[in-house]
């Protein structure tokens, strides 16, 4: 019998160890995918919740301000003077969060910027408050002017008129193409 002497062994890997480990491999990197997908997933919706979030608490904001307007104490008109872009009338205001007290409020769009300031009767308590998510806003009032026959659409508004049965406010929020409006009623 012919005996012939073990070969040397090779240096590297076979084919199976090579598959084996692509294998592996493969599966830790579904594993960090997934779990980097999962987080930037969870991530997401956070920060449209949150924005979601802030969008609510501004619309409600704004139609509360509008919620409070009151009629001035001389029997002059509603008091509610405004054009499509600033609307000012007097309310009942907080500024300390506990105490209402009469202001004047002003709703507006300056310097590319929507904002709700309201001043106390006195001069001497203010507060602003900008509208972060709003990006465009204008306004438009439906009532009977005291020389119109019958209540209709108009886009500025005098104070010596009515206060309007409704305001009609026209919204676009950051990062939406697409506007929507918002109807506030005035009188009951």
């Amino acid at each position: 019998m012919v005996w012939s002497q073990p070969r040397a062994a090779k240096a590297g890997f076979t084919t199976i160890e090579l598959m084996v480990s692509l294998v592996v491999f493969g599966l830790f990197l579904l594993a960090a995918v997934s779990t980097l997908s999962f987080g930037k997933r969870l991530w997401t919706q956070a920060l449209d919740s949150s924005k979601s979030s802030i969008e609510t608490a501004e619309l409600v904001l704004l139609r509360q301000t509008f919620l409070a307007v009151v009629p001035p104490v001389k029997n002059s008109g509603g008091g509610v003077a405004g054009s499509t872009k600033r609307v000012r009338f007097l309310s009942n205001t907080s500024f300390d969060g506990t105490l209402f007290q009469r202001a004047e409020t002003t709703v507006e769009i300056s310097g590319g910027q929507s904002l709700i300031s309201s001043v106390s009767e006195d001069g001497r308590t203010r507060k602003a408050i900008r509208l972060k998510q709003v990006r465009l806003i204008s306004f438009d009032y439906f009532g009977k002017a005291e020389t119109q026959g019958e209540p209709g659409w108009n886009g500025s508004w005098e104070p010596s008129k009515p206060i309007p049965d409704l305001i009609k406010v026209d919204l676009r929020m950051i990062g939406e193409e697409q506007a929507f409006s918002i109807y506030i009623a005035l009188r009951n």
